[in-house]
Formats: C-alpha cells, sequence, structure tokens
C-alpha cells in the first residue's frame, strides 16, 4: 500500500521478521520516523516521532549516549531503543525528548518523515 501523493509505501503489519526490524532501524539511522504504537489495553494508536540518526541523539561524552540497537539485540529483547521527541506516552505529562524503549509487537506501522537538518 503506498501514499497517492507522495509514493511512498506505508508500512501496515506489525513488525517481526529480520527484514522489517532492519528497515525500521535503517530508517531511524536516516533521520525521523512516526512509528504508530497501540500497547495492550488501549483503544488508540499513539503517533511517536522518534530518531537514531547520529547528529541529533546524545553524542559519547554525554551520560544520556546509548548504543546503537542491532537487530540481532532488538529480535533478542523484543525491544527497540529509539530517541524521541516526547518520552512521557501518558496524556497530561509535559513533553520531554529522552530515551524509549519500544516493545517491537506494539508497533503497527512506521513511516520514515525526513532527515533532520543540523544547524
Amino acid at each position: 500500500m503506498s501514499c497517492k501523493r507522495c509514493n511512498k509505501k506505508i508500512r501496515n503489519m506489525e513488525v517481526k521478521t529480520n527484514a522489517q526490524v532492519t528497515d525500521i532501524i535503517k530508517k531511524l539511522k536516516e533521520g525521523l520516523c512516526k512509528i504508530s504504537v497501540k500497547r495492550v489495553n488501549e483503544n488508540a494508536v499513539k503517533d511517536i516521532y522518534c530518531t537514531l540518526q547520529s547528529d541529533f541523539i546524545p553524542s559519547k561524552n554525554s551520560h544520556l549516549f546509548r548504543n546503537f540497537p542491532t537487530v540481532k539485540e532488538v529480535k533478542n529483547s523484543g525491544l527497540i531503543l529509539v530517541w524521541t521527541t516526547n518520552s512521557n506516552l501518558n496524556e497530561g505529562l509535559k513533553k520531554k525528548s529522552g530515551w524509549i524503549k519500544l516493545p517491537i509487537e506494539f508497533i503497527k506501522k512506521y513511516e520514515f518523515i525526513r532527515r533532520i537538518p543540523v544547524i
């Protein structure tokens, strides 16, 4: 399935295979992605804007630095670590950027938005 305006492919399947995990990690390293997540006991799907672009995440000298997740680590743990613009997924809490672990079985679809410009 693809978007009629921009001809981008939209993933509507749950992320389960190594190829899908590889694709999502590749897109996250390229720039900003929108990941739609539906957690257990929730009716609505939440959109999370996140990245693994090396210019945007904390540097190695920061106490917030984390290594990029590999496909093997993601498949073994079932979690993908991403830097997000809003790590507070609960409604009503103040927005704060930071790391968040997303279970791959909760990811309903993902889409590459664009590369984040660095000033």
